[in-house]
């Protein structure tokens, strides 16, 4: 979505979703086709901070799963923990559980990690510090998408699951250390029934999702005090697909099947108008449910938005 950690911080009123310069600011909120945006700034009955770290492109580990950009690892241990981590990384304590009032001390991987962002951050990581309540704030992770298709065409990736998952779990952990208590986790969408799928992405989709369920249900047995919104994706998807009027947000989609090159332009950063036709489209952008050959547009990310939202009240 372009926001910069380093940056300029998100604020209320004006600025939920991060501050001036961020492709995120208000003229630009609905006009970004993210799910997360559309929760923070339209389906929230209270006024929310959104703080998205992802990258786009990432795996969640790529020492495993490479694919050249910042991974989940690097997400969380280089950019999280010494900003918005930074209480537990000075301390080497977890924030209190609003809920319990049971606090956690830092793992020992944890520990290291909050040392070396000490080393490195200094000074800058106390000034730095945004306070934030663990009952109040949800932490999303979303991995898979990139992982599966680099797994379709590496084998040495596809083996390497058994190793990414406990990577993805040991992640979940350094959050909760920090205070993290609240966590949606969504699988992944049959990318296999996508225009641009490749043959073998169903096998390891649903491969995936059985691991990732696995995992989620690991992490909520181990922390009696985690809160865990496991996101059906790949149902909601499949439902939309098979009869797009299912959902108020999706009835207007007239191709579900295939993709407009025109509209591939529109990245996650790139303000995309909903009735925008694009040269040789059969319909408006948001008249597709694909945006390219693997990722869905505007009324998917709106409709998972809704569902999102809907199942958290």
């Amino acid at each position: 979505m372009g926001f910069n950690a380093q940056g300029a911080q998100p604020s209320l009123p004006d600025y939920p979703l991060g501050g001036p310069g961020n492709n995120v600011e208000p003229s630009k909120q609905f006009l970004i086709y993210n799910y997360i945006s559309y929760m923070a700034v339209k389906y929230n009955d209270s006024a929310i901070e959104g703080y998205d770290l992802a990258v786009a492109g990432a795996t969640v580990d790529n020492t495993d799963i490479p694919h050249g950009v910042d991974d989940f690892v690097t997400q969380v241990e280089k950019i999280y923990l010494p900003i918005y981590g930074a209480e537990a990384a000075q301390n080497g304590t977890g924030n209190s559980s609003q809920t319990s009032g049971h606090s956690s001390r830092l793992s020992g991987a944890s520990v290291a990690v909050a040392r070396r962002a000490r080393q490195r951050f200094g000074r800058d990581l106390r000034k730095r510090k945004i306070p934030w309540d663990p009952a109040s704030t949800l932490f999303t992770a979303y991995f898979g998408v990139n992982d599966v298709e680099v797994s379709l065409s590496n084998a040495t990736a596809a083996a390497s699951w058994d190793q990414e998952f406990k990577t993805y779990g040991k992640l979940l952990d350094e959050l909760y250390q920090t205070g993290a208590r609240n966590f949606l986790i969504p699988n992944l969408a049959p990318m296999d029934l996508a225009p641009g799928a490749g043959a073998g992405l169903k096998t390891l989709i649903a491969d995936w999702n059985t691991r990732l369920e696995t995992m989620a249900r690991n992490f909520t047995s181990a922390y009696d005090e985690v809160t865990l919104f496991f996101f059906d994706t790949n149902m909601l998807f499949q439902q939309v697909i098979k009869d797009p009027s299912s959902y108020a947000e999706t009835k207007g989609l007239t191709n579900v099947t295939d993709y407009c090159p025109a509209y591939e332009k529109y990245g996650s950063t790139q303000v995309a108008r909903p009735t925008d036709t694009g040269a040789g489209c059969a319909g408006t952008f948001e008249q597709y449910l694909w945006r390219d050959g693997l990722h869905p547009g505007l009324a998917m990310n709106i409709v998972m938005a809704k569902e999102i939202v809907d199942g958290l009240r």
